[in-house]
């Protein structure tokens, strides 16, 4: 029965952090991507549970269809005819499709939520003011100046973080709105450790905008609320 009980536990946790079953934190979408690559970026439990793919460099350990042909040839096991084809050929695009299907359905459940609002444009974003953007009054001399860089701008600041929040926390927890491609933290010009704020910076513009959307008053987890807020792009001394 225990076993049983586990198995459940665990279906039910792929549909939640898939975004294809209800919860009140619907807006919780990971990629078996990035998420792998963050926790175990040699593959080690791809190698082991999945032996078709123990052999593939790690380059493309989590996106095998990627690998050139020569390199599935090589590694024993060529995508299509060794091993199936990938059924979500893009998960990003799938995973936020699904997190608007949650936010319209949630309200016709009787669920307790907290959770953000559906995604919004970037246009009704900006239009609410400094309400959900970080004014960098020493590099910026209007609010408005600011708008205009974060426009373009793939990053977001996060406040309100606790003192001993670690980066891989931080990965974890905002690689839901997408790909990051790197993680500044704030540190005291004392005593050179972390005082409370980190810049997230994604691979793109929309991934920063969903992050503000989706991530702003959630819950890290060590339980601290954060506060996620546009930014027009980190530079050198800002931390």
């Amino acid at each position: 029965s225990h076993t049983h009980q586990c198995h459940s536990i665990n279906n039910f946790n792929w549909q939640w952090l898939s975004c294809t079953a209800h919860f009140y934190q619907y807006f919780r979408c990971y990629s078996p991507i990035s998420f792998g690559k963050k926790t175990d970026p040699n593959g080690d439990y791809i190698r082991k549970w999945v032996p078709a793919l123990k052999k593939y460099p790690k380059k493309y350990i989590y996106e095998p269809w990627t690998a050139p042909r020569n390199v599935q040839v090589e590694c024993g096991c060529v995508v299509g005819e060794d091993y199936p084809e990938r059924i979500v050929e893009n998960h990003t695009e799938t995973s936020k499709g699904n997190m608007g299907r949650m936010a319209e359905a949630t309200p016709f459940f009787s669920i307790p939520t907290t959770a953000p609002p559906p995604m919004k444009a970037l246009t009704e974003l900006l239009s609410q003011g400094t309400s959900n953007v970080y004014w960098d009054r020493k590099t910026f001399a209007s609010i408005e100046d600011q708008l205009a860089a974060s426009t373009k701008s793939a990053t977001v600041y996060v406040g309100n973080l606790g003192f001993e929040v670690s980066e891989d926390l931080l990965h974890a927890h905002f690689a839901q709105a997408g790909s990051i491609k790197r993680v500044i933290m704030g540190i005291n010009k004392n005593t050179k450790q972390p005082c409370g704020f980190c810049f997230v910076e994604y691979d793109d513009v929309e991934s920063s905008r969903d992050a503000v959307t989706l991530l702003n008053a959630s819950k890290m987890g060590d339980g601290r609320v954060v506060r996620v807020e546009l930014d027009p792009g980190f530079r050198p001394g800002r931390q």
